[in-house]
């Protein structure tokens, strides 16, 4: 049996807070106390709520408590013994528990005789309870250490010119970054086979044992694409256990593996994140060098893997900003939250020549929304670093509720580095949703306008402030204003002005603020789409030098 469970209340979040666990067999206790196998944090739940049991080939729910309002199964009160079956729903208080029952005996339709060998083998190979089990496409989330840690990472990434030294600098990173007991690495040269290329760490010394069961983590990293944190295994030796696959496409080239002591750390959802991350990164230069030789990194015009770590040579991208481009794409939301009465819509392309554009939206505990838009500027693995550090930081000033102002002055500080330059140019805005009120603050080159009634638009920018990371002390300033309904906000950066036409032709901030204008009074998301068409000149995929980045927020009804 395998649940899936749901805090429904982050489901508008950038990151919801999603988690898989894997039952055979026993009793799986649910309840608030942190021995329960199914914890529900939420303090209106009992300690103790309820079991799940198997008798035979069934799932049987027992309530411990008398109260029915706070479980519900497929919308139902539920407040006696029942039967689960494969697809039924528990929803206790905020979290949906979505039950999958693997059918493994009984009579088999002609359709599921191929899953036989595959449930038998799943059957062969188990993990622990309270193991979280994930998917490949789903999103990872990390905090502003970790970003500047997998920054540090990319940035050691482009040093190593073959598969010996990147897997041993990426060994050396994670044991270091997961105080590990074991960290372990194994690559195949094709897609599938035996894993023919291994290194490995034990207690900070390089090690060739093998991982304690490896053929499972083989079988379900490999076979199966499972992320795996299993924070209790009982073996009397390792305490905690992370397993990713490295992935190409939908194939798995790789296994990365991690251990701690017993009775050190208790790896968690955060761990797995970072080191799905990390085998994320690894994926293009591995990739390479197992199956050619080449040096760090070799493209693949053919792979248009989105989940994974791609390189850009297919649209012509300068193979020293790929690294950037694909670190953005894992820390920027990819979908924008939204409001009854505000709508948040994007478009960014990738520059051919140089990287650096950074995105974000952040809901704040007051329940206003933090936009950042903006541009870094350095050599490439400088910029890197520096988009971890500036989102990081933004989203700790977000909920925090800093204002604009004060934000920029922090970032000032913060990305200063003079044996390591580099400039920020950007615009913050906090949105109060409900009201429409807002307060901006700019620094350097960037687009920030007001379109109003009758498409009359004002720039928010403040010419004379200049950009982040300029070494010195700056008191940046701030406005307010109000987006009525109807009104849009416009924030773009500076690739998104100076992108040029097949002719040659510059687009100017004139003409683009021109054409969102004549778009008032549509939905954010119908208002850019209009624009990217009307513009489809200067704003292809493929064309622009530098990165290009607009976002538009929209006051409805």
């Amino acid at each position: 049996m395998r649940l899936e469970i749901t805090d429904t209340r982050t489901l508008t979040d950038d990151n919801p807070v999603m988690r898989n666990l894997e039952f055979r067999g026993g009793v799986v206790t649910v309840g608030s106390h942190s021995d329960s196998l199914v914890q529900i944090p939420d303090i209106k739940v009992a300690a103790h709520h309820a079991t799940i049991e198997r008798q035979g080939e069934a799932w049987i729910y027992r309530p411990k408590t008398r109260d029915e309002s706070q479980t519900k199964l497929n919308d139902k009160p539920i407040g006696s013994e029942t039967e689960l079956k494969d697809g039924d729903v528990l929803v206790i208080t905020y979290f949906e528990i979505r039950v999958h029952i693997d059918a493994s005996t009984g009579e088999v339709e002609a359709t599921q005789v191929g899953r036989l060998g595959e449930l038998a083998m799943i059957k062969q190979y188990p993990v622990p309870p309270r193991t979280t089990v994930r998917k490949p496409e789903e999103k990872v989330s990390l905090s502003a250490p970790r970003q500047k840690a997998i920054a540090e990472f990319v940035s050691q990434l482009r040093s190593c010119r073959d598969l010996p030294s990147l897997m041993e600098m990426t060994l050396k990173v994670v044991e270091a970054e997961l105080s590990a007991r074991m960290v372990w690495m194994g690559i195949r040269p094709g897609t599938d086979g035996p894993l023919e290329f291994m290194d490995g760490r034990l207690d900070r010394a390089t090690s060739m044992i093998e991982p304690p069961k490896l053929e499972t983590y083989s079988f379900r990293c490999l076979n199966r694409h499972q992320h795996l944190c299993i924070p209790r295994t009982g073996d009397g030796v390792t305490q905690s256990v992370l397993a990713v696959p490295i992935l190409t496409g939908n194939n798995a080239i790789g296994l990365l593996y991690v251990d701690s002591r017993r009775h050190e750390r208790i790896y968690d959802d955060a761990d797995l994140d970072f080191i799905t991350l990390i085998a994320g990164l690894l994926r293009p230069p591995v990739q390479a060098m197992a199956s050619s030789g080449d040096i760090l990194i070799a493209s693949n015009a053919n792979d248009n893997d989105t989940n994974g770590i791609d390189v850009e040579a297919s649209v012509g991208v300068d193979t020293r900003w790929s690294l950037v481009h694909q670190f953005r794409e894992k820390m920027e939301p990819k979908k924008l939250p939204q409001w009854p009465t505000l709508q948040l819509a994007q478009h960014s392309i990738k520059g051919i020549e140089r990287a650096g554009d950074i995105l974000d939206v952040v809901r704040m505990p007051n329940g206003l929304v933090a936009v950042l838009c903006g541009h870094a500027k350095s050599e490439p693995a400088r910029t890197a670093m520096a988009i971890s550090q500036i989102q990081g930081a933004f989203r700790i000033a977000a909920l925090h509720a800093d204002p604009p102002r004060i934000q920029l002055r922090a970032l000032n500080w913060l990305i200063s580095d003079a044996e390591h330059p580099c400039s920020f140019d950007a615009a913050i805005a906090v949105i109060n949703p409900k009201s429409g009120a807002f307060e901006i603050s700019t620094a350097g080159r960037v687009g920030a306008f007001h379109v109003g009634k009758g498409g009359v638009s004002k720039s928010l920018v403040f010419a004379d402030a200049p950009s982040v990371g300029n070494g010195e002390v700056v008191e940046y300033k701030g406005q307010t204003a109000k987006l009525e309904v109807g009104d849009s906000l416009v924030l773009f950066t500076a690739g998104a002005a100076d992108t040029k036409n097949a002719e040659g032709e510059k687009l100017g901030a004139k003409r683009l603020i021109s054409t969102i204008s004549d778009g008032l009074g549509q939905s954010a998301a119908q208002a850019l789409d209009d624009l990217v068409a009307d513009l489809s000149g200067f704003l292809q995929v493929g064309q622009q030098a530098v990165d290009a980045t607009i976002i538009l927020a929209y006051r409805g009804g």
